[in-house]
This record gives C-alpha cells, sequence and structure tokens, in this order.
C-alpha cells in the first residue's frame, strides 16, 4: 500500500469519526433537547429547535403542521417534569403539566432524536373535562422512586413484550 492510499485512508478514518461524535447525541443531549422543546413552545418560537429535514408531527393522535395545535394555545409547561431518554432507539419522553389558555393538562411528549435533531414529535394532552381521567394538578409531584436506575435480569425484548401484551389485551379487550 503506498502512501499516498494510506494518508487518504487515514483521513477519510478522521473524518468519518469526527462526523459521528459530532452527530451521537447521548442520554442528556437528548433530555436536553425535550427541556428545549418544551420551553420553545411556551415561548411559540419553533425557529430555535434543532429540526431534521422532515419531521412527523402529531397531538393526540392527530397529524398537523408544527405551530398548530397547542403550540397556538397559549401555552405554558410546569417544572419537574420527568424526563427519559432511550439512546438505543433515539427517544426522549417528557412528562408533566402544561396548560393552555390557563387550562391545565397532563402533557406526554416523545421525540425521536436522530443525530441529534429532532425527526418525530408526538405529544398527547389529557385536558381537563376530556373524557380521559384527570387528576387534580393541585399538589402534582413525581415519586423520588421515578429517579432510581431499575435493572431487569429480562432484558429489553422481555419487557418489550410485557407491554406489547397489556396493549394486545386492552385492544382485543381479553
Amino acid at each position: 500500500m503506498n502512501i499516498k492510499r494510506i494518508s487518504l485512508l487515514l483521513a477519510i478514518f478522521s473524518a468519518s469519526n469526527a462526523v459521528q461524535a459530532q452527530n451521537s447525541c447521548d442520554a442528556k443531549c437528548m433530555a436536553d433537547i425535550a427541556t428545549q422543546y418544551m420551553t420553545d413552545v411556551a415561548e411559540q418560537d419553533w425557529s430555535k429547535l434543532p429540526w431534521a429535514d422532515r419531521v412527523r408531527y402529531t397531538e393526540n393522535n392527530v397529524a398537523m403542521m408544527i405551530g398548530d395545535g397547542f403550540w397556538g394555545a397559549g401555552p405554558s409547561a410546569s417544572d419537574g417534569a420527568f424526563i427519559i431518554a432511550d439512546e438505543s432507539t433515539g427517544n426522549v419522553l417528557w412528562y408533566g403539566s402544561t396548560a393552555e389558555h390557563g387550562q391545565a393538562a397532563y402533557h406526554a411528549l416523545r421525540l425521536k432524536v436522530e443525530e441529534g435533531r429532532i425527526s418525530e414529535v408526538e405529544s398527547y394532552l389529557g385536558r381537563e373535562g376530556m373524557p380521559d381521567l384527570f387528576a387534580p394538578l393541585a399538589g402534582y409531584g413525581l415519586d423520588d422512586a421515578f429517579n432510581e436506575t431499575v435493572s431487569s435480569p429480562a432484558g429489553r425484548d422481555a419487557l418489550t413484550s410485557i407491554v406489547d401484551g397489556y396493549f394486545d389485551s386492552k385492544q382485543l379487550n381479553d
């Protein structure tokens, strides 16, 4: 192998490692993006968020444009939300309380983060007065157990099967 080929291979290897390092988004990065998302929603300014070229946005299972729905309803978001990130899938969950036009709601948000950019937004709001279960927000807080690390000898596939079984039984009513 001549020197030019070795130099070229080293340059390509170095560049690909630099790109990988630049594109990686660990759990903290993902949690920061979720927090920034909710802050920017409250400010009604989506221009600062790291959007992917194509984004799928749904709110309460309805596809819509970014800036519609909750974005335009004078929203606010609570402090002390529950945030959990799964680096292996690129999903981050933000769960807390929000309000639109002063009306309280529980808010579950799932973002798909790919290479540090948001490619999917799935938002569900349980608003007071909706047919969903709604507990008063006064005194709302997360139990300290939510901050504990849990390990399972069953593994990811077994846990996924348990969750799928739960939803299958709900859907089939059996």
